[in-house]
C-alpha cells in the first residue's frame, strides 16, 4: 500500500487536539512509538504515531519518505507523503505493507525520513533491521554503509579504563549515526559530561568522558536496563541510562553482563601536601605531592584519620600516607579499603 494513498483508505487518523499541547524538538518523530517487523514479503506495524513538528516544504507541511532495503542495497519498497505540520498520524498495529521488488540478500532495512528543506536537514526518526528466513545468501550493503559490529556477538566488554590519577579523554563520538542504515537504536548524552564505564555501575572504572550531544550507537543493555552497553567511535562501555536519551528501536538489543574493572578507593588532595612515611606528622616526609589529583588508597589507619596511597616521589614509585583533612576520601564502598596502619 502506498503512503500516499492512506489518508484516502482511513489508515492515518489525523489527531490535533493532544498533539498541540506538546513540544517536540529533536525529531519529527517519537520513535519509542514506532515499530515495524520486516520479513520476506514485506513489513507490517506494531503500532506507529508519528508525530509531526518541521515545515520542511514551506507550506506548513512534512514530507516523509519510508525507503526498505535488501542486503544487496536493492530497494524493495520506497514512498513520500507529506502531513500538516502540528498534527500526527497513526498506523495501526497489524497493518502489512508489501515490497515491490523481491529481496535477494539478508539482512533487511527500513528507513523513515523527515526529508531535507525549507533550512531543514534530512532526518532518520526510525529505523529497523530484519532478515528472510527464506534467504540464505548474506548482503554487505549495511555492512559497507555502517560498519556496524555484529549485534549477536556483543559481550559486555569495554575497552581499557585509563590509570587512577588520569583524567579521562574526551571521545569525539560518532558522526550521523541517525543516517546510518540498519542501527537498531541509538542514544543522544543529554548531559554535558557523561563517563563511559567498564561496566553498568558507578562503582567500575571509567574509560572516557562523553559530551552532551554526543551519539552513542546501543549494543545492549544490563537486565534492569538502566545502563547501556554502548560504542562510540571505535571505544565501548557502559553509560547510564539516566542522562541518555533513547532514539530509534532499542528493544532488540541483548541483555549482557555488566561486569566490569572495580574502581579502587581514591584520595584527592584539595591542594598539595605532604607524603609521610607513616601516618604521623611526626614521621619523615617523603616528598610533596600535588593537589587535585586522585591516588589510589592501599591502606588506613582503624579510625581513618590516616590513608595510605601509592604515587611516585622525584619519579620514583612509592607508598606513603596523608592526613585526611588535608583531602576527600573517594570510593563507591564496592572495595574495603584494609588497615594497615
Amino acid at each position: 500500500m502506498r503512503l500516499n494513498t492512506w489518508r484516502k483508505r482511513g489508515i492515518i487518523i489525523v489527531f490535533m487536539t493532544l498533539l498541540l499541547m506538546q513540544t517536540w524538538t529533536t525529531h519529527a518523530a517519537s520513535a519509542e512509538r514506532i515499530d515495524f517487523t520486516l520479513g520476506c514479503t514485506g513489513l507490517i506495524s506494531q503500532g506507529a504515531t508519528i508525530t509531526l513538528n518541521r515545515d520542511n516544504t514551506g507550506n506548513n507541511q512534512e514530507l516523509f519518505t519510508m525507503t526498505a532495503y535488501d542486503g544487496n542495497g536493492q530497494v524493495l519498497f520506497s514512498q513520500t507523503s507529506s502531513f500538516i505540520v502540528g498534527g500526527g498520524f497513526v498506523i495501526p498495529s497489524g497493518r502489512f505493507f508489501g515490497w515491490e521488488a523481491e529481496p535477494n540478500a539478508n539482512p533487511l532495512s527500513l528507513v523513515i525520513s523527515s526529508n531535507a528543506g525549507n533550512g531543514h536537514a534530512e532526518q532518520v526518526v526510525y529505523r529497523q533491521s530484519g532478515i528472510c528466513n527464506l534467504i540464505t545468501t548474506q548482503g554487505n550493503f549495511q555492512s559497507e554503509l555502517t560498519g556496524l559490529p555484529d549485534l549477536t556477538t556483543v559481550d559486555g566488554t569495554s575497552s581499557p579504563s585509563v590509570p587512577i590519577g588520569i583524567v579521562p579523554p574526551r571521545v569525539a563520538g560518532n558522526t550521523g549515526i541517525a543516517n546510518l542504515l540498519g542501527v537498531p537504536g541509538y542514544g543522544i548524552v543529554n548531559t554535558t559530561r557523561l563517563n563511559l564505564r567498564t561496566g553498568a555501575g558507578v562503582q567500575y572504572t571509567r574509560i572516557a568522558l562523553l559530551s552532551g550531544g554526543t551519539e552513542v550507537l546501543i549494543l545492549g543493555h544490563n537486565p534492569a536496563e538502566t545502563w547501556w552497553y554502548v560504542q562510540v567511535d571505535t571505544v565501548r562501555g557502559w553509560v547510564s541510562g539516566e542522562y541518555v536519551a533513547l532514539r530509534g528501536n532499542v528493544q532488540e538489543v541483548n541483555i549482557v553482563p555488566g561486569i566490569g574493572e572495580l574502581e579502587p578507593a581514591r584520595f584527592i588532595f584539595y591542594s598539595s601536601g605532604s607524603l609521610y612515611g607513616g601516618p604521623s606528622l611526626y614521621s619523615n616526609s617523603l616528598c610533596q605531592i600535588a593537589g587535585n589529583i586522585e591516588y589510589q588508597i592501599v591502606g588506613r589507619t582503624a579510625l581513618s584519620d590516616w590513608y595510605q596511597i601509592q604515587t611516585n616521589c622525584g619519579g620514583a614509585a612509592v607508598t606513603g600516607w596523608v592526613n585526611t583533612s588535608l583531602g576527600a576520601v573517594r570510593t563507591s564502598g564496592a572495595i574495603r579499603i584494609p588497615v594497615t596502619g
